[in-house]
């Protein structure tokens, strides 16, 4: 987790780390944050994808940033 420290003394905005699995239980997306700007964090988000053994064969790093909806 990040943690933003803004206004008074002991304010912080929380920043997760956010992750998606599928019904298997496979990790299947994470979004790491990487910025803050004007109260809304961007994330990084590294896909995954798996062969028919469970095994993961493909893991993406996209260089653009998204927020938490995207």
């Amino acid at each position: 987790m990040m943690f933003k420290e803004f206004g008074g003394a002991n304010e912080k905005l929380l920043i997760e780390y956010l992750y998606a699995y599928n019904y298997a239980g496979w990790l299947i997306e994470s979004r790491i944050p990487v910025k803050l700007e004007e109260g809304e964090a961007f994330y990084q988000v590294v896909p995954f994808r798996y062969d028919k053994a469970g095994n993961r064969t493909e893991e993406k790093y996209y260089l653009d940033y998204q927020t938490r909806e995207a």
